[in-house]
């Protein structure tokens, strides 16, 4: 359910025309770091290993959440530039 929100948030901030391309990194990486998951348990199937499968995907979702609040505070300031650039576009055309 996760993934479903990420994705039409992240849709919702790219062009239309780039949105195939997010969608599809997005979806390879989602894979990749699936497999990798799959991969582990198959090299270290031991029980006693159990903790570090755990710990490595804890901090795999640690670094997503990251990466996420590091998009969301890069658009938040993007936006915060658009609109003071416009603000100032405003006042000048008032002055004049």
């Amino acid at each position: 359910m996760a993934d479903l929100v990420v994705t039409q948030l992240m849709q919702e901030t790219v062009l239309e025309k780039e949105r195939g391309i997010v969608h599809g990194v997005q979806n390879s990486l989602n894979m990749l770091m699936d497999m990798l998951k799959f991969v582990l348990v198959i090299v270290a199937p031991q029980i006693e290993i159990f903790g570090f499968h755990i710990i490595i995907s804890f901090s795999f979702i640690c670094m997503a959440g990251l990466f996420f609040v590091g998009h969301v505070m890069r658009v938040k300031r993007k936006r915060r530039l658009a609109a003071v650039e416009k603000n100032n576009v405003m006042i000048e055309v008032n002055v004049e």
